[in-house]
């Protein structure tokens, strides 16, 4: 659309009477005559031309054009090559180019303005920058901050948890809540009682359970009803074979049933049976050796696996002796002790000659043997004994004795 450039003229302050229309009285500006009769009709169709012009300029583009001759104040709308400008500061013929940074038109498109449909997705759609920016603008930035710091709906209050303990306690202090370990302080009753191994408690005193109100023993006395089964062990000390024990006693403990009988473990390794009350001890075994004080009964074959105190004590006659010519220290009638610790023999003969007798003796059973003697005649005497441990013999000859020795 075309428009005369006089169209902004404003009237004239001195026109020129009774002059007819034209451009040329239009730059000047119009007025009625000084006698302010009424306009002539040119005047009157041609002011009217003007405002059917402005109208048809609104109807067809919804704004005015721009002309460079034109005032416009901020916030004015225009339109330009076939464009919409909204002037951001006052200003008169600056030609509206559509860019920003000269700060006085600003161009109007398609996506100019929300869409209340679109609920701000245009923001959304700009990028992160738009976002920014419209936050920024709305005097937003601070809660927006304040929010990306809120818990999670959705989290459950794990933002907590996850930040650790010192935040965990910080967070039930503010709220005024009790942390699994911290101690209540503001309350000091229960609201409702509750009872404890069978005693009631609501907080107000302290209760005493003894072993007794659980069903267990004192850590004194005490006295077991039934069968006890212990599954565990301790580890020390290991016995032979990996064995570990199931009760752990003192270093000097025992265990000990009212008739007197018991079984104690020594520090020194020992240990003791007794049967009585009268203090002495059954038997003893320690790292060394196995003592009674008891007659022992063997109802089957004792298998030892060492026999030399067996050899030493009850060995065959003979084993291990020899015989010893004793006649150089042994006299007739003299009494003699068997100390070898093991039966001997004793073989004398007397020497061939007249009136030879001989009688032999031990101390635990008399004479032996007492060969009768044989008068005048030419006699020897031969006598064989033996003589238990420990026990006395002697030998009486008439005559003199050519032979006395011992199997020792």
């Amino acid at each position: 659309m075309a428009r005369n450039d006089s169209f902004n003229q404003p009237w004239a302050n001195f026109p020129a009477q009774f002059e007819r229309p034209g451009d040329g009285l239009i730059a000047r500006g119009w007025a009625g005559g000084a006698s302010e009769d009424p306009p002539e009709a040119k005047w009157e169709n041609w002011w009217h031309n003007r405002v059917d012009l402005a109208l048809q300029e609104l109807q067809n583009l919804g704004q005015l054009i721009w002309f460079t001759d034109a005032p416009y104040q901020a916030g004015a709308r225009v339109n330009h090559g076939g464009n919409s400008y909204i002037a951001l500061s006052e200003n008169t013929g600056v030609e509206p180019t559509g860019t920003l940074d000269i700060g006085v038109w600003r161009k109007e498109g398609v996506g100019t303005y929300l869409q209340t449909i679109n609920n701000l997705s245009e923001i959304a759609a700009a990028g992160p920058s738009a976002v920014l920016a419209a936050i920024t603008n709305l005097n937003l930035l601070i809660t927006v901050n304040r929010a990306n710091g809120a818990l999670q709906t959705a989290s459950n209050l794990s933002e907590i948890k996850a930040a650790g303990a010192a935040a965990m306690t910080e967070s039930l202090a503010n709220i005024g809540a009790l942390s699994t370990t911290g101690t209540a302080v503001a309350a000091t009753k229960l609201a409702t009682a509750r009872t404890i191994a069978g005693k009631p408690f609501d907080g107000t005193a302290n209760i005493s359970i003894a072993a007794s109100d659980v069903g267990a023993l004192p850590l004194t006395g005490g006295t077991l009803s039934g069968p006890l089964t212990v599954n565990g062990t301790h580890d020390a000390p290991l016995g032979a074979n990996g064995f570990r024990s199931c009760i752990l006693t003192p270093a000097n403990g025992g265990f000990t049933n009212p008739a007197g009988v018991g079984i104690g473990l020594h520090s020194n390794g020992s240990i003791y049976l007794w049967n009585d009350v009268s203090g002495g001890y059954a038997m003893s075994v320690s790292s060394t050796a196995i003592g009674t004080s008891r007659p022992l009964n063997v109802g089957g074959t004792v298998t030892p696996t060492d026999y030399s105190n067996f050899d030493a004590r009850y060995s065959k006659f003979a084993v291990g002796q020899s015989w010893t010519n004793v006649l150089p220290s042994r006299s007739s009638g003299t009494w003699y002790t068997n100390n070898t610790g093991k039966p001997i023999m004793v073989a004398v003969t007397t020497e061939y000659g007249p009136n030879a007798a001989l009688n032999c003796q031990t101390g635990s059973a008399g004479t032996i043997v007492s060969p009768r003697g044989g008068g005048s005649e030419y006699i020897q005497h031969s006598a064989t004994f033996i003589v238990m441990p420990n026990d006395t013999y002697r030998v009486d000859a008439s005559g003199n004795i050519g032979i006395w020795k011992e199997l020792r």
